[in-house]
């Protein structure tokens, strides 16, 4: 899935340009690399304190969802 657009569907389906260039282009080994020098899952101790955030209350917890019905989107062939 990857290699697709986000949105693309199995009626639909959107590959990425360029896609298989880019990953030759070896774009992914720096940012490995890089990945690597931050992994803190080995340390016993982190170098900073976790913080939380309060809870949300009031009139910042009111939500209004919206749903609507979508026309079919698949195309009768006639023969």
């Amino acid at each position: 899935m990857g290699t697709y657009y986000p949105g693309s569907t199995p009626m639909h389906p959107q590959k990425l340009v360029d896609f298989v260039r880019d990953r030759d282009r070896g774009n992914a080994r720096p940012v490995a690399e890089w990945l690597s020098t931050i992994n803190l899952s080995q340390r016993d101790t982190w170098n900073y304190e976790l913080k939380t955030l309060p809870r949300l209350t009031g009139k910042s917890t009111k939500v209004v969802i919206t749903e609507y019905d979508l026309p079919e989107t698949r195309i009768q062939r006639m023969t």
